[in-house]
């Protein structure tokens, strides 16, 4: 089996954030591997936004910085992280481009459970992320 060197934890301010990143705390500390974090805000998210208000983004983006470090401070994987981002972009092209560049061993990712099929046919990040990732 491959040693696992490094992690990409990507979260997304969900309730299951926090308990992804305690798990991937977990799997970091018994593998001696190295913690990446990424926070992707849609950008769908953000163009709602920009037709509205350019300062409604900025206040986006800032808010979305604050709780992705109150997430990593509440996990407890501030002294193993080994680099962090918060960004706009498709979440699941932004997850895989990461684990490519930083050479990603493992990606850690919470999902909440589909509950109906709608979800399944619509697709979520997780899921694609699974399909495409290499």
């Amino acid at each position: 089996m491959e040693q696992i060197r490094n992690i990409l934890v990507p979260v997304d301010q969900s309730p299951i954030s926090v308990p992804t990143l305690k798990l991937a705390k977990v799997l970091a500390e018994k593998k001696d591997a190295n913690l990446f974090l990424q926070c992707v805000a849609d950008s769908k998210i953000i163009k709602s936004q920009e037709t509205v208000s350019s300062s409604l983004t900025e206040d986006f983006m800032k808010l979305s910085h604050e709780n992705f470090n109150r997430m990593i401070q509440e996990a407890g994987v501030g002294a193993m992280n080994h680099g962090s981002e918060v960004k706009s972009g498709v979440p699941f092209m932004e997850i895989i481009s990461r684990a490519v560049d930083q050479d990603s061993d493992l990606i850690v990712l919470g999902s909440l459970a589909w509950q109906t099929i709608e979800k399944y046919s619509l697709g979520n990040t997780a899921y694609k992320v699974v399909r495409v990732a290499p």
